[in-house]
């Protein structure tokens, strides 16, 4: 998605979306510096696509993805695919397995952590 400056120049520029990026329920307490963002468990963080990619086997982390998402998984160079395979412990090859393994079904939100510990019933969303 393009967008025109803000300075009213006619300049356009690329929008990308982020994820939103929160502190795991069995994450640590001290506070995270990713991507130059500090993340606690008051201050969720937003990365870039392929960055929230890479860190999805970091069991300290609880990353969301949602529909939005689609467009900038559909365009993921290939060649990240066996890192993210690594991440997800999953075998990637398409975009469309990436896709239907990290989008929500219709109408939610899904979230992805490494860790597959049990959420609180005080945490629900």
């Amino acid at each position: 998605m393009s967008e025109k400056s803000a300075f009213g120049f006619g300049a356009t520029f690329e929008v990308f979306p982020l994820v939103k990026v929160e502190v795991s329920d069995s994450g640590g307490f001290e506070p995270f510096v990713i991507h130059g963002q500090r993340l606690t468990r008051d201050n969720p963080i937003e990365l870039p696509v392929v960055a929230a990619l890479l860190r999805l086997s970091d069991s300290n982390l609880q990353i969301t993805f949602e529909e939005g998402d689609r467009k900038e998984l559909m365009a993921i160079d290939p060649e990240h695919f066996p890192a993210i395979s690594l991440e997800m412990k999953k075998d990637i090859k398409t975009h469309n397995e990436l896709a239907g393994l990290l989008l929500p079904k219709k109408g939610a939100k899904k979230k992805t952590s490494a860790s597959k510990a049990k959420k609180s019933s005080l945490a629900e969303e």
